[in-house]
Order: structure tokens, then sequence, then C-alpha cells
């Protein structure tokens, strides 16, 4: 039925020829991989999008949290790139063991690198939540006809909510200090496997312990707080890498409309190209982050102008409709990095948050509380 959610597991399996993929109610306990997704109808203006996600609970596995996709979502990505011929590439092992310590890093701390946390509305009311959909809605009118290329976006969300630039102290400590998490791991995981998982654990660990949980260290706080984010970004090279393969069977399976797997396509990827400026770097349209996992997003979708604009371009597939979508997602993150400035603001001055969230921030509310969780709010001071 129309808006509501329903649960569905994902298996996927590595053939010599090709990736299958099956569908089931519940969970499969002998799927080598399993992935747990929602599913529901939402309504973009005047087109039905038949969407699909992840919980956001169910991927990061901070503060000690149970996520039940996260495992998963990692272990496959690594299975595909041995699949591909491509596990002796250093971003590759980087990327893989980054995301395998995310759980133990500082979910605060990489928020100073990247601003994407979510914002607790528990004590609004639900007419402020009313007032500040249509702030939102009102700002993307102003500008409804305006567009950004994927360069303009880029530069426009960096300038909003980070990454912000570092000193030249900070950048050495941060080669050094890699240096020494990833030590010999790199090497050792083609020979070891679990073994430089482990040994890049104990690494990561000991550098939190001298640094992170001590006074001082100014320097390599700044560069913990990298890795920590860095975490969270090879995180989402895997869950794109996972939606790659999964997306195509989601079509076939639920018979998708172009319009969707086109919604998807955008909203489940981290889109990435080699850089023109450099040939040994990248170039990532949202900065390593997944705009379906971004809090800035969410509201968006809550706005008569923003479905519109979605809805403009689904349908009609042309550079100007993206790119206006693009502005649209800009205006959003400029709109949510002002609700987060204030939000640190007013917890200084109560203890209370008062912000703009969306449907995930509830996901989060309800995981807590089903599981025992004592609610946190994750906002640094």
């Amino acid at each position: 039925m129309p808006g509501q959610i329903e649960d569905i597991y994902a298996q996927l399996e590595i053939r010599e020829t090709h990736y299958e993929a099956s569908f089931s109610e519940s969970p499969d306990p002998s799927a080598p991989f399993q992935f747990k997704l929602c599913r529901k109808q939402t309504t973009l203006g005047d087109v039905i999008v038949d969407q699909f996600w992840m919980p956001i609970p169910s991927l990061y596995g901070q503060r000690g949290r149970r996520a039940v996709n996260h495992q998963p979502i990692v272990d496959f990505y690594w299975a595909v790139c041995g699949d591909r011929d491509t596990q002796d590439d250093s971003l590759v092992r980087e990327s893989y063991l980054l995301a395998k310590i995310l759980p133990h890093a500082r979910s605060n701390g990489s928020r100073k690198v990247f601003v994407d946390s979510f914002q607790s509305v528990r004590d609004a009311r639900q007419q402020q939540v009313r007032r500040w959909t249509k702030e939102l809605n009102e700002r993307l009118r102003s500008c409804r006809t305006e567009e950004y290329d994927d360069l303009a976006f880029q530069r426009a969300t960096a300038d909003l909510i980070g990454p912000p630039l570092y000193s030249e102290e900070v950048q050495h400590r941060y080669a050094s200090l890699t240096g020494e998490l990833f030590g010999e791991a790199r090497d050792a995981l083609w020979e070891s496997g679990t073994d430089a998982i482990d040994s890049i654990l104990q690494s990561w660990k000991t550098i939190l312990e001298r640094y992170g949980r001590r006074g001082g260290h100014p320097i390599e706080k700044q560069v913990i707080d990298i890795l920590s984010y860095e975490c969270r970004a090879a995180l989402h090279r895997c869950y794109s890498t996972v939606w790659s393969i999964l997306l195509p069977a989601l079509r076939i399976k639920y018979d998708m409309s172009d319009e969707s797997y086109v919604f998807h396509q955008l909203w489940h990827f981290d889109r990435c190209q080699e850089s023109i400026e450099r040939d040994d770097a990248y170039f990532h349209l949202f900065h390593g982050q997944i705009f379906g996992l971004h809090p800035a997003c969410g509201p968006l979708l809550q706005t008569e102008c923003g479905t519109e604009l979605f809805a403009e371009w689904l349908v009609a597939g042309t550079l100007q409709s993206y790119r206006r979508v693009l502005r649209a997602i800009a205006v959003a993150v400029n709109y949510y990095g002002e609700q987060y400035d204030v939000a640190k603001l007013l917890r200084k001055k109560d203890g209370v948050i008062k912000s703009f969230g969306d449907m995930v921030e509830v996901e989060e509310r309800e995981f807590d509380q089903a599981s025992g969780h004592r609610i946190e709010k994750d906002l640094e001071e």
C-alpha cells in the first residue's frame, strides 16, 4: 500500500560469470551476504517512486549499536573487488580496512570534518516542523530555475558543511599517523586476511588511547577526526558497490519503473569519477557522502517544490532538470547547515536540541527504544 513500509531481505551471491540475487520476507541464516531493506511508495510531484533503502541504524555500528548491514556491506565489497581483481589496489585495501574499523571510530569527531549529524526533533511540535518545511520550501521557490553543474554543486556544498582546510602541520601528522595505522596491514591483508584487520584495529585503539582520550594533542585529535570521517566515507564506497549490483536485481524483481531506477542511481551511489586536475585523485560529487544517507536530503523530499523538481528531472531527464535538482539539494544542505549551527547553540544553552530532522531520525529513535539503547544526541559541543 502507498506510504506503508515493508521489510525485505536481499541475498547476493558471486557466481563464476554473474552476480545472483534473491529476496525474501524473512532473513535467511545460510545466505553468505544478506542485507535488510525497507520499501515503500513515495510520491514526488506527479511521479510515484518505488523506494528502497537500508535503515540508517543498520549501517554504521557506532556507539555500541547493532548494525546488521555493516559487516555484509564491507565483506561483499571486498569479495567483489576479489572477483574484479582489484584487491591489490592500495585504495581498495584502505577502503576495506577503514570501513572495517568504522564501529570503533569517533562518530562525533568525524562530523567536525563533514557535517552529517541527525538532529533530534522529539521535543519539537509538529507545527514547528511544518514551519521548517515551509521555510525550506520558500527558499526552493525563490531559486527554482537556478542550476548547478557538478563542479559548482561540489564546491558550494564544501563551503557550507565541510570539509575544512587543514594546516601543513596537520597534513604532515596525518601522513605519519596513517603510516602508523596502516603499517604493514595493507600487505598483510593479502596474505593473512583477518589477522590484518586485527592488527589495524589494535593500532587504531592504541592511537585513540594515546591521543584521543587524553588532554592536549590538538593536532593528533584533528587527524583522528579526519580518519574517523574517512572510515564513514570508506563505508559509503562499499555501500555504493553493493547498490550497483543490488539495484538492477531490484529493478527486475519488482518491475521498477525507469523513474524509480534513475532516482535510486542518484540517491544511493557515491557519484565519483577521475579528477581532471590530478591523475591520482578522484572527484566525488558529494565529498564521499551518499544523498540518501545524509540528513540534509530527507527534508527536501518533504517540500512541494523539492518533489516537483525531482519529478521534472525524472520525467524529462534533461541536463537542465538535473542541474536544478543539484541546486535544490545545495539549498537544502545550506538550510541544514544553518539548523545544525542553531542546534549546537541551543544545546549549549539548555541541553535540549531543537532542530529539523527527517524520517531517518525517527528510525534511529525507534531502533534505540526497541533495543534498549539510551537515545544519544549525536552533536558536538
